[in-house]
């Protein structure tokens, strides 16, 4: 360290000093800025969900926002901490694979403060690509996550590797990240950036590697290490594996000090943090975004939101609108989210034969259901869900956690709500349905940058806004877990279809004929392309008018013959 320390120009040492993490835990804020949402990595022990405040781990996050959304906020952070001293962007993706918007923050901040530190966290895909761009743009500080030298253990952490257009996954993946995330740390050390190495220990993987993983980082100028507990993510692949116990963490970092000073005050910091190391102020930030410049949306917070969630056990989004027995309030009102009460109802749909017909118990649950803003449920079929709708209600289908689900549906009600304000209508007067302003398009895709997924295979559907101007913004990431994979292909086509009501459009790298009928007719065009999301959406709002107009979607088909086709073409 006093050798790495002696290297460091007066200016590089200042800024570790006043770092909390590199320094040793100093008290000055640091202000995570969450404008990077896609990753290229698929790790197991990893569910990116953009969370609820009560959640505090890597990766998740209550907003995405833009570069100038990200300045607007560091501005006034700044004027309520006297003692912010960092600007980092760690995600809830990964900060260069989205690089555009991570250079464009940085830009922007530093024209309004040139002293303020810059850093970031990365899993060192493409750091040698970018590493003098981020030393252009005055990043001083770099933490890469390393979990493995050795690609057979790489092979057990990393799902799949998105490098250049291409899927990787096994050991290859696994030796492409390693050789990207070496090179990446040698250019650090060239052009005299601070680098720190974080480690996820992850019994009976690498808890034993750990050891030889950190000798090695030695070579490469590393500055401080930070081994990490693993944080079992909920619906992750190593959502049930043993955790090794603070003794076993603290005893690992001692050992592996006598190579590299090691972190023992990480605090594992969400995508959104704000604040010193030991009192996060993210939430109280997060609600000034919301009230500013609307007296509409300061009402939200004195009136109060009710949410109608769907559920069989009150733990869970679990219920279809059409089958519960049963809806769960709550009560959103300055800041808090208070359980009020469980209303049961008479499920107006026993099954598909059925749904629908029972108009009675349809008026029934929409009366129950009367007073809340936002509805909450795992599917909801097109014709309540317009009913719903056409009353001012916000509708969201999800499966999930209601403590997570709730304080999404919260922040997109106030996200829309806000929206309507600004247009001068009747702010309650507002829907999540079909919009002349914008078209809401859905993409399958696995890494957020590519449209790389068939359509009856996708996993994930990440929801854009798309703009007549070619700008979007991406809403949620939707996933298809709830859907049985035991069930008939076309009962699984169905049931995405049915998840995917409320957009307009689905792009998909492929889809079949069964499965583009069943959208058409259910008034959802759709296209088969792969590449770029970016260039895609672009192009797609810029022609979003020609293409509302069209009669029929644009798919080719797929045979099971053809490369790439996973053999249900549907």
């Amino acid at each position: 360290m006093d050798k790495l320390t002696l290297n460091f120009t007066p200016e590089i040492k200042r800024k570790t000093e006043s770092h909390p993490c590199y320094s040793g835990g100093c008290r000055n804020a640091r202000m995570h800025l969450p404008v990077a949402p896609a990753c290229n990595i698929s790790c197991n022990y990893c569910n990116r969900k953009y969370d609820c405040v009560n959640e505090s781990r890597p990766g998740v996050t209550s907003e995405v926002l833009k570069p100038e959304e990200a300045l607007e906020k560091f501005l006034r952070v700044r004027e309520k901490l006297k003692n912010l001293k960092v600007i980092g962007i760690a995600g809830p993706g990964d900060a260069l694979a989205n690089f555009e918007a991570t250079k464009e923050t940085f830009r922007l901040i530093r024209e309004a403060d040139p002293e303020i530190t810059f850093c970031l966290s990365t899993n060192g895909l493409y750091l040698p690509h970018y590493a003098e761009e981020l030393a252009a743009l005055g990043v001083t500080h770099v933490t890469v996550t390393i979990n493995t030298i050795d690609p057979k253990i790489g092979a057990r952490i990393y799902r799949e590797v998105n490098y250049e257009g291409v899927r990787y996954t096994g050991e290859k993946a696994s030796e492409i990240l390693l050789n990207n995330q070496l090179e990446g740390l040698k250019k650090l050390s060239g052009l005299g950036i601070v680098s720190k190495v974080n480690t996820v220990l992850i019994k009976d993987i690498n808890d034993y590697h750990i050891e030889e993983l950190v000798k090695e980082l030695t070579r490469y100028d590393v500055f401080i290490g930070n081994i990490m507990q693993l944080i079992p993510a909920p619906g992750s692949a190593f959502e049930h594996m043993p955790l090794a116990t603070q003794k076993e963490l603290n005893d690992l970092r001692k050992k592996c000090s006598k190579y590299l000073k090691q972190m023992y005050h990480c605090q594992q910091c969400r995508a959104d943090a704000i604040g010193t190391l030991e009192n996060d102020r993210s939430a109280e930030f997060r609600k000034s975004v919301l009230n500013s410049g609307s007296e509409q949306i300061q009402n939200i917070e004195e009136d109060g939101i009710l949410v109608a969630i769907a559920t069989s056990d009150n733990r869970l989004v679990n219920k279809h609108f059409g089958h519960t027995s049963q809806f769960a309030i709550y009560k959103y009102q300055k800041a808090k989210v208070e359980f009020i009460e469980n209303r049961m109802v008479q499920n107006f749909c026993s099954g598909p034969e059925s749904c629908g017909d029972a108009e009675d118990n349809l008026n029934g649950i929409i009366e129950a259901v009367k007073d809340c803003q936002v509805v909450i449920a795992q599917r909801i079929g097109h014709f309540p869900q317009k009913v719903l709708e056409e009353q001012g209600k916000l509708v969201i289908q999800a499966y999930g956690f209601i403590d997570e689900e709730i304080c999404k549906g919260i922040a997109a009600y106030v996200k829309a709500y806000r929206k309507a304000s600004e247009r001068d209508n009747d702010p309650k007067e507002f829907s999540q349905g079909k919009s002349e302003d914008y078209s809401k398009v859905a993409v399958s895709t696995s890494d957020g940058i590519n449209i790389n997924q068939h359509f009856g295979s996708a996993e994930d559907f990440w929801i854009y806004q798309v703009f007549k101007d070619g700008s979007y913004n991406l809403i949620e990431v939707r996933k298809t877990g709830q859907i049985n994979n035991n069930s008939d292909v076309h009962e699984r086509v169905r049931s995405k279809a049915e998840l995917l009501m409320d957009v307009e459009t689905v792009l998909a790298e492929q889809i079949g004929r069964y499965a583009e009928d069943i959208l058409n007719r259910r008034g959802i065009k759709a296209f088969a392309l792969s590449g770029s999301i970016d260039k895609a959406l672009k192009t797609y709002g810029r022609k979003s008018r020609l293409i509302r107009n069209l009669s029929k979607s644009s798919v080719r088909h797929c045979t099971s013959e053809r490369q790439g086709c996973s053999g249900v073409c549907m």
